[in-house]
């Protein structure tokens, strides 16, 4: 046992926003537990070592309260993915190499104004860039100003402070690179994953800052920095110059260069680190689809979050799995589905997102790529204007305006006469649906009586070889049923059975022997039901598959068209009768907190909304439940700790994905999740949900381990290749399946 530490006198109450241990017992502590700060020590400890009965509740007063295991495991899970983001954000941190700068060079635009892209020069561009032959668009991170400060093992580390991720593209003309952002500047998480600074250190920077950074205002921006400056006891240099510098020195400080260096398509946001941190002190999430990842509160919403009484909607042509996974998504909690490349996934998004409008509920689609995203929109919009808006980073939100503008401007220029009318559009939903399943069925039921009428002829033929050597002719069963009716009569015979069927056989040419008694059985029975099973076939056939492709083609024609006509009436109903709901979106432009306000209100007219997971912050508020359904797209790609806000904004979740796709690039070590896995306890939660791991798991396979393979629905129906390559497919994704 370690020896007992004196309480150190400058203590701090406050509730971690950090995991760590008690530096006096070495207990862990998760985010928003109760804890004791110390500056001077740069240490955090437990209440029952450092607290007084005065300042905060101690450990043991904390369990007295008897909190629940399911809200400590949603503590540890939430503090385990949040360390996690930051140390892989950690990595990204750079050594001092004084012979190479990845500066460039010029005015600095992109954070002190609001250019919209730059054309780039200086060191990193005649250097590294030079030699880049592909000239097709690439992802880097920018970063302004520069911060150089040594670590507590005293090497210099080198780390911008803000950073935005833009793609950059060579001009073949005049050779040169132009950056143009895809994502909204922010701080550099970096700096606050303890690789630099102690984590109490970085949650002062973090909260200097507080909630908003001026960029795009060079003077205000500036008075920042330097207020950053202040709390990290650093010095700056240049900040004030509008020209950037080439290169910066090994001396603490903060320079006015800007680094270009490779990005993480998938690295954490600020928003994200808070979002988890703020989810860590939540109660409600076990209302919502985020516990299903949990055991313990699994078992408190096993049953289905709502069952849709009305008709499914098919504006896009669903096969029979497609169709099944949109009716999962209308009723389960968590609906997982997987399948190859080219089986129809994006369909299958686009057709839950117009059943969802259809149902009068709110939707979301999401993924961390942006082109599934954008993908998901187009293919929607193509169906009715306005079934999903897209939002996401500050272009995004900017150009958000204009587009419900357009789409409530063509709605309300949409007469709507008395064709209109909201029972006669969903009945003709619910017939066109019923007439479809009845042929489906019955296309069923006349395959599987053929089948059995096929095997009963050829059962016939092989009896009748055997007892005759050749087969007889059916279109003589009016004489078959007689002989038949003769061998049953016999068989049931009580007295002198034997000699009265020795007399039949030889008087209907069958060699007599206890074999052949038998054989002779079998096949008058068959003989027998062959007649009512050959009726039956053609009853059915006659009466509703006579032609079975032309009624396909009508039944299925019926079916989408049935569906448009409902979507296009309930997407312009809910605009034209709430224009309230979006108005205030005009008002909020790029404005994150301004546009999460008035996204709130507009979804009660604009039910679909589409966004990726590191824009979420700025779009939606942080909700229990905030949409009753939403779609995480390309899932298997998306790491667990940027979709459990998401699955937290929801009340079901449907989860596409293929896990024989590459899992998220993370860019941290076995051993530091291992590590951080230890420091969370989160070691027996990873044992009973092994999708959750930060570094081998993704959101696909966290949900797949809540629901049990046996319920993921395996899309079989390939579009993109022959049949005969389709089946191989199909076969080999589900071996894969059933080895996972």
């Amino acid at each position: 046992m370690a020896a007992p530490i004196d309480k150190p006198k400058d203590l701090r109450p406050l509730n971690a926003k950090y995991a760590g241990r008690c530096h006096s017992c070495r207990t862990p502590i998760s985010i928003g537990e109760a804890s004791f700060y110390s500056p001077s020590l740069s240490k955090i400890g437990c209440p029952d070592c450092w607290g007084t009965s005065k300042s905060a509740p101690t450990k043991g007063q904390l369990q007295k309260t008897s909190e629940d295991s399911k809200q400590v495991e949603w503590r540890r899970l939430c503090t385990y993915l949040r360390t996690c983001l930051l140390a892989e954000a950690g990595e990204s941190v750079l050594d001092f190499n004084q012979d190479d700068f990845p500066t460039l060079a010029g005015p600095e635009e992109l954070f002190s104004s609001s250019a919209s892209s730059i054309v780039m020069t200086g060191a990193v561009v005649n250097g590294r860039l030079s030699r880049v032959r592909n000239t097709g668009p690439r992802d880097f991170l920018y970063g302004w100003p520069t911060v150089v400060v040594e670590d507590a093992n005293g090497r210099t580390k080198v780390a911008p402070l803000f950073v935005v991720t833009g793609e950059a593209e060579k001009d073949l003309k005049n050779g040169t690179w132009t950056l143009t952002p895809r994502s909204d500047p922010d701080l550099n998480i970096a700096l606050l994953s303890g690789r630099i600074f102690d984590p109490a250190t970085a949650s002062e920077v973090d909260a200097a800052i507080d909630s908003s950074i001026n960029f795009g205002n060079r003077k205000n921006l500036n008075q920042q920095i330097k207020a950053i400056a202040l709390t990290l006891g650093l010095e700056c240099f240049g900040i004030e110059q509008a020209e950037l510098s080439d290169s910066y020195s090994n001396e603490p400080g903060i320079y006015n260069c800007a680094l270009l260096l490779p990005a993480n398509d998938h690295g954490a946001s600020r928003d994200l680190l808070r979002e988890l941190e703020v989810l860590a002190t939540k109660k409600d999430w076990v209302d919502t689809a985020a516990a299903m990842l949990l055991p313990s509160a699994r078992s408190s919403i096993s049953t289905p979050a709502k069952t849709k009484a009305g008709p499914l909607c098919g504006p896009l042509l669903l096969n029979r799995t497609q169709e099944e996974a949109t009716a999962a998504s209308r009723r389960e909690v968590i609906t997982v589905v997987t399948g190859p490349p080219g089986t129809g996934k994006s369909q299958l998004v686009v057709s839950a997102v117009a059943n969802a409008w259809v149902d009068q509920e709110s939707v979301l689609v999401t993924s961390t790529n942006n082109g599934a995203v954008d993908v998901a929109v187009s293919r929607a919009n193509n169906i009715a204007n306005g079934l999903l808006m897209r939002t996401g980073n500050k272009s995004a939100r900017e150009a958000l305006p204009a587009s419900v503008s357009e789409t409530v401007t063509y709605y309300k220029n949409s007469p709507q006469g008395p064709e209109f009318n909201e029972g006669d559009i969903r009945s003709r939903l619910a017939r066109a649906q019923l007439a479809r399943q009845m042929l489906h069925k019955n296309l069923v039921e006349v395959e599987r009586l053929d089948t059995d009428l096929t095997k009963t002829v050829h059962h016939i033929d092989q009896l009748s070889i055997q007892l005759w050597s050749s087969p007889r002719h059916l279109d003589e069963i009016e004489i078959l049923s007689e002989i038949a009716h003769s061998i049953r009569r016999v068989s049931k015979t009580l007295f002198f059975r034997q000699i009265r069927a020795r007399c039949l056989h030889r008087k209907l040419g069958i060699a007599f022997s206890e074999g052949n008694v038998q054989l002779a059985q079998d096949w008058a029975n068959l003989i027998l039901i062959y007649p009512d099973l050959r009726t039956r076939v053609e009853t059915l056939r006659g009466q509703s598959v006579n032609a079975p492709d032309q009624q396909l083609r009508e039944t299925d024609n019926e079916w989408v068209d049935a569906s448009q006509a409902t979507i296009d009436f309930v997407v312009k109903q809910s605009i034209q009768k709430n224009p309230a709901a979006y108005s205030q979106i005009g008002n909020a432009g790029g404005a994150g907190g301004k546009l999460a306000a008035g996204t709130a209100l507009a979804k009660r007219a604009l039910r679909g909304w589409a966004c990726t997971t590191l824009s979420m912050s700025r779009n939606f508020n942080l909700e229990a439940g905030y949409f009753d359904l939403a779609i995480i797209d390309e899932a298997s790609q998306c790491n667990i700790a940027h979709i459990l806000p998401v699955a937290y904004r929801a009340k079901r979740l449907l989860v596409v994905g293929d896990p024989n796709q590459l899992p998220p690039i993370v860019q941290v070590g076995r051993k530091t999740v291992d590590s951080i896995a230890d420091l969370s306890e989160m070691k027996p939660i990873l044992e009973k949900n092994s999708g959750l791991d930060f570094l081998e798991g993704s959101a696909y396979f966290g949900f797949e381990k809540s629901i049990g393979i046996e319920k993921v629905i395996l899309l079989n129906e390939h579009y993109r290749c022959h049949p005969k390559l389709h089946a191989g497919l199909i076969k080999l994704s589900m071996e894969v399946l059933l080895r996972s």
